[in-house]
């Protein structure tokens, strides 16, 4: 046997002495850092559909003992669970118009801890915008109409919308400034009507105040060109009932929309003319069930880089009851993937008038009436609910609900969502 050269050998072990972290005085690597903890405290924030904060609601985080949210709608709940259900439970005084209603919302599976409860109701306006008068500077034109937008909790919402005024100015009526008071606005001014629907815009910034306040002037200028194209679909038992494009807000009205009817079954293009001043959306609606008795839409947000858009309307959620009575049975419906539903109970008294909300928040396609129980003020489960669900598939998570900028911002239609509620009347859709 030959004997090894000994250069050779001196090599060979060399080798396998640093392969055995021999010859080395590096230390061994760290231990990986430990992942950060979840901290126990829930730190939230109750407000209503328009930023307002709901002081006085009882909030409950799991099954710990229920919190109240002070004057600015603040709550804050010590050893949370990681995941949890959040019930919210707010009362809405009588006015001269309606009765006293008693809200619940329940959000289920949160993980966040700091979740912003959207209570999908409006209270009355906590201030003020008013001015003596207005008047409009820039182009003539013949009508104009006027919006107060707010910027509140990452949204920037319609408040309140003067129709039909004409440009040459006028008497301004004291407006509703919903939200904080410590919020930034704006009023501006839309030319619209003609080709394109948006012929000149403008704004001037403004501040809640108690109302009165001195004259104003909104400059206006052209706007740019901008036309866009989509094409609309809908499912087969569905009749397009109307597409508009609007400045998002919280329910239809008249004097949110641009421009009205402008989509048709298949291709379509509309002039509209681009603005900076307002957000802007487009509401495709259809009326579905042979008696016309559920809808859906397609909301999409108008953004100057696209130009086209696909408009296809869902199928509207069907909706099963339970077969037994009891509260604690789940409804069930028909729902796409990673969609958010809100199951809605909703009690009317004899007299027409609606005294109690419930709302589910939920990712899955089933709840029952949710345990309030220990919840002061909140709608007893025996009152006798109407039942209906929507369906949003903008937000696919109810912690994405429960952002700064999620249930409020969705239903207002400043995020893309396709939309099917199992119930043609009251509905969230804007």
């Amino acid at each position: 046997m030959m004997s090894q050269h000994p250069r050779f050998a001196a090599i060979v072990g060399l080798a396998l002495s640093f392969a055995c972290g021999g010859g080395s005085d590096r230390p061994p690597p760290p231990p990986p850092p430990p992942p950060p903890a979840v901290s126990p405290t829930v730190t939230g924030l109750a407000l209503d559909i328009r930023g307002q904060p709901f002081a006085g609601a009882q909030v409950r985080i799991g099954a710990l003992a229920p919190a109240t949210t002070n004057a600015d709608g603040r709550f804050s709940v010590d050893a949370g669970p990681q995941t949890y259900d959040a019930a919210v439970v707010a009362q809405i005084p009588a006015t001269q118009f309606s009765p006293a209603q008693s809200v619940a919302v329940v959000y289920t599976g949160l993980t966040r801890r700091d979740p912003t409860l959207w209570l999908p109701v409006e209270q009355l306006p906590g201030t003020f915008f008013g001015a003596s008068s207005y008047s409009v500077s820039g182009i003539p034109s013949p009508g104009c109409t006027l919006y107060v937008l707010i910027d509140s909790h990452g949204n920037r919402f319609s408040q309140r919308n003067l129709f039909n005024r004409t440009c040459s100015g006028g008497p301004l009526s004291v407006m509703p400034w919903y939200g904080p008071a410590s919020s930034t606005g704006s009023l501006v001014a839309l030319s619209l009507g003609g080709s394109p629907a948006i012929a000149a815009s403008g704004h001037i910034a403004v501040n809640a105040n108690d109302g009165g306040g001195p004259d104003v002037t909104v400059p206006v200028a052209a706007v740019e060109p901008f036309a866009i194209q989509g094409t609309t679909a809908i499912p087969p038992d569905c009749f397009l009932q109307q597409a508009d494009v609007i400045v998002p807000r919280l329910h239809s009205d008249p004097a949110s929309v641009v421009a009205s009817n402008f989509a048709r079954i298949g291709a379509f293009t509309l002039n509209l003319g681009w603005t900076a001043e307002a957000p802007l959306s487009m509401v495709t609606r259809a009326q579905c069930g042979t008696s016309g008795d559920s809808v859906a839409a397609a909301i999409r947000r108008i953004r100057r880089e696209t130009t086209s858009y696909a408009l296809a309307v869902p199928p509207p959620p069907v909706l099963t009851a339970p077969a037994a009575t009891n509260t604690a049975a789940p409804f069930s419906w028909t729902a796409p993937a990673a969609s958010l539903g809100l199951l809605r109970f909703l009690h009317i008294d004899p007299n027409g008038s609606i005294t109690a909300v419930v709302f589910v928040v939920t990712s899955a396609s089933s709840a029952s009436f949710p345990d309030l129980s220990g919840l002061t003020g909140a709608p007893p489960a025996n009152l006798g609910y109407q039942t209906s669900v929507e369906n949003w598939d903008g937000l696919h998570s109810t912690d994405a609900a429960a952002a700064s900028d999620g249930l409020a911002a969705l239903v207002s239609g400043l995020v893309d969502s396709n939309y099917g509620a199992s119930t043609s009347g009251l509905n969230l859709l804007p």
